[in-house]
């Protein structure tokens, strides 16, 4: 998750490839003018600072300067801007371990990304960046464990899909609470526009021919398979059967997908009524907004579905919709 603040001065082999998803891990803001370069009049790092793609040495930090966003480069005089960054051992920056430059140039819109290497796998790490005298919020981040080691836990967050026009990000602030070792966001990070009578197209049966054959991988090279999706503005609960379609074909795989952080859902009278076409799915719920949280275990997976009470109040609490469980050895989700 992205960390912002005010315009003003003013986190492994299975679980390496969840990280390919594109995960990012929470950056809280703590920022203050450092050093005599000449500073801006305008904070730049106004969309905060990320990381993600964690590796046993390695992750990537980004940032993107924009200390205004009404003005013809941002804001910035200069088409190219030298970018400090640093990471650290410790939150307090006592301990920098890794240092750099990196240049934010316009024809990238002032962003920049930095691969720091050589780092510890499996442990935490702090982060931050500095430019036109200003330095960034710091992050913490966290890289993956060694590949030859299995956790005894891991526990994952699931996102997708918000719309600042129709909620609050309040499950962001839940999610950051149950404390995940990763953050996967598996749909539209942000967007304005979309029609939700197209979401539906997103799904299986908009690319009958492509699901097949990732079904007929999975049968071939992965035991008790999970799928992690998102997209449609949803709670769903599958089982996915070999032959999509066959329920006589048998359950291959477990799908777990997301709803979304705040954008709006299809009407449940409309989902009900392909529910009786999709016997294979457990739950549906297109009202909701939320995230999955799936704890992983050598033997199981448990998955919660986390639900808002509320997107329109920023204090609103959460519930657990409902629970599910994988036992290794037996494919398709159960009732926790």
């Amino acid at each position: 998750m992205i960390r912002r603040r005010r315009n003003t001065i003013s986190r492994r082999l299975a679980m390496l490839q969840l990280a390919s998803a594109g995960a990012v891990l929470s950056a809280p803001a703590c920022s203050r003018l450092v050093g005599r370069t000449p500073r801006l009049r305008d904070d730049p790092f106004t969309l905060g600072v990320a990381s993600g793609y964690p590796r046993p040495d390695s992750v990537v930090l980004w940032t993107r300067l924009l200390p205004r966003s009404d003005e013809p480069r941002g804001g910035w005089p200069a088409h190219v801007v030298p970018v400090e960054w640093e990471v650290a051992a410790d939150e307090g920056f006592r301990e920098i371990i890794r240092r750099g430059r990196a240049v934010a140039k316009a024809d990238l819109a002032y962003s920049v990304h930095v691969e720091p290497v050589g780092l510890k796998p499996g442990r935490p790490y702090w982060y931050r960046f500095i430019a036109g005298g200003v330095r960034s919020p710091s992050g913490r981040t966290a890289t993956a464990p060694s590949a030859d080691v299995l956790p005894p836990r891991l526990r994952v967050a699931v996102a997708s899909c918000q719309h600042y026009e129709q909620g609050l990000y309040v499950a962001y602030r839940h999610l950051v609470a149950d404390a995940p070792d990763l953050v996967v966001h598996v749909g539209d990070y942000i967007y304005e526009t979309g029609s939700a009578e197209c979401y539906w197209t997103d799904s299986w049966n908009g690319y009958p021919a492509a699901r097949q054959r990732l079904l007929d991988v999975l049968r071939q090279g992965v035991a008790n398979p999970v799928v992690l999706s998102g997209d449609i503005h949803a709670f769903v609960v599958a089982e996915l059967d070999a032959v999509a379609g066959d329920r006589g074909s048998g359950i291959l795989a477990s799908e777990f997908v997301t709803t979304s952080i705040s954008s709006r859902g299809l009407p449940q009278t409309m989902v009900d009524a392909w529910l009786k076409e999709n016997s294979n799915v457990r739950l549906a719920r297109p009202d909701l907004r939320g995230y999955l949280r799936l704890d992983l275990e050598p033997g199981s997976l448990r998955t919660d579905l986390i639900a808002m009470n509320s997107v329109s109040d920023p204090a609103a609490g959460c519930r657990v919709l409902a629970s599910y469980v994988v036992e290794s050895g037996r494919a398709g989700p159960m009732c926790a």
